[in-house]
Parts: C-alpha cells; structure tokens; sequence
C-alpha cells in the first residue's frame, strides 16, 4: 500500500524558548488539523476543520518577548476537544489561518449536505414539455 502524501499549508512545533526543540508538531492541512506528540513513543492526532467551534490566542509576557504563544481551540471532536498549540511562532497569524481554513471547510461541508438534500425536491420540480417529463437520476449532483 502506498503512503499518500499530505500538502500542509501550515507546519509548526512548539518551541522552548522560542526555538523549535520539542517533539510536539502541528500542521494544517485542506481539511484536517495533525497533532503528533514524541520521540520514541509518538502519539498522532487529528482535529476535522469542521469540528472546531472557537478558536482563541493567549501570550503572557515572557512568551511576547520569544515571539511566541498559544493558541486553544475547542472542538466537538471526542478525542480531545481542547487542544491546546503552545509556544507556536505568530500565533495570531496561526489563528487567522485557521479560522479561514475552518469557515470554508464548514461552507463545503454545508454545501454538500445542501446539495445532496436537494436532490430529492428538484425530483418534485420535473420540467415538463409536452406532456413528458424529463428527469435525471436522483443520485446526479448537482452543479454548484
């Protein structure tokens, strides 16, 4: 079985004393947030973007001066609803990524659930002409 690749659009690790000497990384893909966690014993991670339900930064005094600081997202994800990315670089621009990352993942996954719950009343609005009525099968998606 051949190992799919995944294209981040964002990478981190939580740092100490603003460099990036942890074994705790973060990355961001299309449609997932990755968690993985060690060195020897590695513990993996991941938070659906449509999970999230808020997403907030903290940085104390310390962590401003290392440019550095936290960001907390609460999920409805059963594994770990608050995840918690500490001493990340930018954090506000890690936040500003997510919370984009996370309205268009919810618009498609609303949109799909849209299209496909519509399917079955356009069924009920046949276009009739003469008589006959022309109907594409029920399970076509429909163009959005």
């Amino acid at each position: 079985m051949k190992k799919e690749k995944i294209a981040y659009a964002w990478k981190d690790r939580k740092r100490i004393f603003g460099l990036p000497l942890s074994f705790t990384r973060y990355m961001l893909s299309e449609d997932r947030l990755f968690l993985s966690k060690g060195f020897l014993n590695v513990t993996d991670d991941e938070i659906l973007l449509y999970r999230v339900r808020d997403i907030s930064t903290s940085r104390n005094l310390f962590q401003r001066l290392l440019g550095v600081g936290t960001v907390t997202i609460l999920s409805s994800d059963k594994t770990c609803p608050p995840l918690v990315m500490k001493n990340i670089k930018d954090p506000v621009a890690v936040k500003e990524l997510l919370h984009k990352s996370v309205e268009e993942m919810k618009l498609r996954v609303y949109l799909s659930i849209l299209r496909w719950d519509i399917v079955p009343f356009s069924i009920s609005m046949l276009i009739h002409k003469k008589g006959s009525m022309e109907v594409n099968s029920p399970f076509t998606p429909l163009p959005l």
